[in-house]
């Protein structure tokens, strides 16, 4: 009786929260992970109802709007279908991910109550480092994968919107209205809305698009575009969160990988000699 009544809960939670996203999504770039079937093309899709809702509300002109928010979902097209090993990598982090979720769940399954202990100890012995709830939950690998998917992320993000601003501010007419309503949006929103993103990973999401713009932003105004698309050159160029948040590092090491290959040829050659 209690587990049909839990399982009842949970599934109008679920049902709540999977609703409130339905109606903030805009766009989306999908693609295929941890399928079996062949590697295909993502395919790009557009909420029409939610977009009409936002042009309503914020009271957007209708093309610009539409162009704006086209220009972030195609740059991810760009970023997976021109880098093939961008989709490999996030599958390699998504199957570790839902490795360490499947050992939880059957860690809770053979222990049942007890083993909620684990996530209370996970808790107590965390970093102390500001974070989303769910991270509090985790273990210090799973903390670590997490940080590693969330940098990822926040690239993939930060990319598409610098691209989006960069690119718009140029083409569109109304440019400078719709970012200055969508930022106004974003700072005005109710506790109710504050408190869903929140359990939903909004807010995660959000940070992603801050701090990865910001990341982008800063190196091309140090280096230019040319030298931030070396994101792009492989797993090993993408940066840390670390380096996210202090962008100098991740030109230091990329400027330091660029001596090391200059020097390389000289060094053999006198070897040899």
């Amino acid at each position: 009786m209690m587990g049909t009544l839990n399982q009842k809960v949970l599934s109008a939670e679920v049902g709540l929260l999977l609703g409130y996203l339905a109606r903030k999504v805009l766009g989306q770039y999908d693609l295929t992970l941890l399928g079996r079937e062949p590697v295909s093309a993502g395919k790009l899709y557009y909420v029409e109802p939610n977009i009409r809702a936002a042009e309503h509300l914020l009271g957007l002109p209708r093309n610009d709007f539409r162009m704006w928010l086209a220009l972030h979902e195609v740059t991810h097209a760009f970023e997976f279908e021109a880098h093939p090993w961008l989709r490999e990598h996030f599958n390699a982090m998504l199957e570790r991910y839902f490795g360490f979720l499947k050992e939880d769940a059957q860690h809770l399954r053979a222990t049942g109550f007890n083993g909620l202990r684990t996530y209370v100890d996970r808790i107590r012995e965390g970093t102390g480092e500001s974070g989303s709830w769910l991270e509090s939950i985790m273990s210090p690998e799973q903390r670590q994968l997490f940080t590693e998917m969330q940098a990822t992320m926040c690239i993939i993000e930060g990319y598409s919107n610098h691209v989006m601003n960069a690119v718009g501010r140029t083409l569109l007419p109304n440019y400078e209205l719709i970012s200055r309503r969508f930022s106004e949006r974003q700072q005005n929103r109710t506790q109710a809305d504050r408190l869903l993103a929140k359990l939903t990973g909004l807010d995660v999401k959000m940070e992603q698009y801050r701090l990865g713009e910001e990341f982008i932003d800063a190196v091309v105004k140090a280096r230019g575009h040319d030298f931030a698309r070396r994101v792009w050159d492989g797993p090993d160029s993408l940066p840390t969160m670390a380096e996210i948040r202090q962008p100098q590092r991740w030109l230091d090491r990329m400027d330091g990988r660029d001596i090391r290959r200059s020097t390389r040829p000289s060094v053999l050659a006198s070897s040899r000699s």
